[in-house]
């Protein structure tokens, strides 16, 4: 196989296809844009978390990402406006909720 994941994080700055090629996946390529547009999300919307889990191979070797929570910075709201307009207050703290809008 390749590299342990662990051994990559530790030792090399982020680069999609070192981590692409670790996971025990045959397609490479698509591992590979599955995790930039993963990273580059997590740039661009002010992300606090993306955790995918499961990302999965179809046996015609697609990778595919299954599941994933995604958590975002509170104090971007202003600048990611269209991501907080989908957000839905009934999954959230009701008490956080009340701080908030007061």
């Amino acid at each position: 196989m390749g590299l342990h994941i662990l051994v990559v994080a530790i030792n090399f700055p982020f680069h999609p296809l070192i981590v692409g090629r670790c996971l025990p996946l045959s397609g490479h390529t698509q591992a590979k844009e599955i995790i930039e547009g993963i990273y580059s999300m997590f740039r661009k919307h002010d992300c606090t978390l993306v955790e995918v889990n499961p990302l999965a191979e179809t046996p015609e070797g697609d990778v595919v990402v299954c599941d994933a929570k995604i958590n975002f910075d509170d104090n971007a709201e202003f600048r990611q406006t269209d991501v907080f307009k989908h957000r839905d207050r009934t999954q959230e703290d009701p008490r956080e909720v009340e701080v908030k809008d007061a």
